[in-house]
């Protein structure tokens, strides 16, 4: 009886042990705040809070890229601040991990509204 239970214990061992591990990788996230009479907007991709930009695997966030549109603009760093010129927008971000990986998320501003979209006068969204 003691060698069978100590058989199964070392089939566990050797089962669970060889599960291969899941590979995560980096998340890009922001949120914005914007100002409807101005069209002004700062972006953080520290928020959310609850799911802000990260790297995975003890790496580090060593680049924010974003792309924004109307105007056409490239910016670096984080936060940044924005004013568009138009009553739509598309605000991407790329974050680069200090083990060379990458990832990118795009998000619309609607100034007249909209399903999906970063609206104005709402705080952080």
């Amino acid at each position: 009886m003691r060698r069978i239970l100590l058989g199964t214990i070392l089939i566990l061992a050797v089962v669970l042990g060889s599960s291969p591990a899941v590979a995560i990788g980096p998340t890009a996230n922001f949120q914005g705040s914007c100002l409807a009479f101005s069209k002004n907007c700062d972006f953080d991709a520290s928020k959310p809070a609850a799911n802000p930009s990260a790297c995975a695997g003890g790496a580090f966030i060593i680049q924010y890229d974003w792309t924004l549109t109307n105007p056409s603009a490239t910016k670096t760093g984080n936060p940044i601040t924005q004013t568009f010129n138009s009553t739509t927008a598309s605000v991407t971000l790329k974050i680069t991990c200090s083990d060379g990986r990458e990832a990118s998320i795009t998000r619309s501003v609607c100034f007249s509204g909209g399903s999906g979209c970063i609206l104005p006068d709402q705080g952080y969204n």
